[in-house]
């Protein structure tokens, strides 16, 4: 069973590495997309993704049936602050940092993940210690 702290190492290191190489490449805009066909698209990726619907079928029906069915509530109350929240204090950002902040966001992401990865590669070799 430890060996998925191996492939969670590898996945996480990969998506940082993804992050930190969009970080420092010239931004390609999309073209001049609707923004609610960029949200559709993301709410499609979002309810489609195979992590997401693990997770819910996993840690989700378990938070359920230790906190109670209510608990949801909160819990989605808290997912939709922080869908709302974020990107508009990224938006304000931009607006008053220019695309620091957008540069900011995405090495703070990097160095998250890295710091996370880091700490399951050394629960792992600990393991086998």
């Amino acid at each position: 069973m430890y060996y998925l702290y191996f492939i969670g190492f590898a996945v996480m290191m990969y998506l940082a590495i993804s992050i930190l190489k969009s970080t420092f490449s010239p931004r390609n805009t999309g073209g001049n997309r609707s923004p609610f066909l960029n949200y559709f698209m993301g709410i499609s990726m979002g309810l489609t993704n195979p992590y997401q619907v693990f997770w819910w079928l996993t840690a989700g029906l378990s938070f359920m049936s230790v906190f109670g069915i209510f608990s949801v509530v909160g819990l989605f109350t808290a997912i939709l602050i922080w869908v709302f929240v974020f990107p508009y204090a990224v938006y304000v950002g931009k607006v008053y940092g220019g695309s620091r902040v957008d540069f900011v966001v995405k090495l703070v992401s990097a160095l998250g993940i890295i710091t996370f990865a880091v700490y399951i590669i050394i629960r792992a070799l600990l393991y086998f210690m």
